[in-house]
């Protein structure tokens, strides 16, 4: 799918999750369809409510209806749905994961802010993905600023589908992870095979890299796609659930593009 026709299929899955059953009494939602249209230009273009243009409606609208997907955990189960079309349709590359964590500000605190470990009088929030070959995020989730990565690994995991983990995977991650409890986490799970860039070696020019660094460069790629939605370059909500929801929605259209 191109963009349009992604963000155009993303926003009717929402609306059928969201709108009410044929032959529900009372009176209909006022504008819902505009608030729909209005959430994924917040997600694309990061503009304030303040600012957003009257032809979606009401800020407070908008507002209420994104809270309310966000904690119903709609965006996450749209996100989840097209990743089992995906896999069916054999449009993921399976060949190895790469998981990380990302670092961004979050100027007005909030659920998983904690003080920026680079500057503690700024808060700050992390974001832990895993992707599959190509870059497309198959799990997610939200820590402290100042909390390690390897902290966020394990849950990330098992938020991943488990047609995946049925698989036989390698896990490529960088030199942050080199530690006995990242090894005991992917071994946990008997398909997964750890491949973890060592501390203090270097690979020289002309030696091989056991642990390819380009499939872990595939997943700062991931984050750069990820901050294209100016929603998620800066975390302004203090909700937990309305930014995490903000990273599903664009992993759901990001997946949409494939199939």
């Amino acid at each position: 799918m191109l963009t349009n026709e992604a963000e155009n299929y993303i926003e009717n899955v929402i609306i059928e999750k969201l709108q009410k059953p044929a032959g529900t009494r009372g009176r209909p939602p006022h504008q819902f369809f505009k608030a729909v249209k209005g959430i994924i230009f917040i997600l694309r273009t990061g503009i304030s409510l303040r600012k957003i243009p009257k032809f979606y409606g009401p800020r407070s609208t908008i507002f209420y209806w994104l809270k309310k997907a966000a904690a119903a955990g709609i965006f996450e189960n749209i996100h989840q749905e097209l990743l089992k079309q995906a896999i069916t349709n054999d449009k993921l590359d399976l060949t190895a994961l790469s998981s990380d964590c990302s670092l961004v500000k979050a100027p007005r605190g909030g659920e998983k802010a904690s003080h920026n470990p680079f500057d503690r009088y700024k808060y700050g929030t992390k974001r832990s993905i895993i992707i599959d070959g190509q870059g497309i995020v198959v799990s997610a989730i939200l820590i402290k600023a100042h909390r390690h990565d390897i902290t966020a690994f394990d849950k990330t995991l098992k938020k991943v589908n488990p047609k995946i983990r049925e698989k036989r995977i390698s896990i490529h991650l960088d030199k942050g992870y080199d530690s006995h409890r990242a090894e005991a986490i992917i071994f946990s799970y008997s398909n997964f095979i750890p491949c973890i860039s060592r501390k203090k070696i270097s690979i020289k020019k002309g030696k091989k890299d056991l642990c390819n660094h380009r499939k872990r460069a595939v997943v700062e790629r991931t984050f750069a796609w990820l901050n294209q939605f100016r929603a998620l370059y800066i975390c302004w909500y203090r909700s937990e659930n309305i930014y995490l929801g903000f990273i599903m929605l664009a992993s759901a259209i990001m997946i949409a593009k494939i199939l």
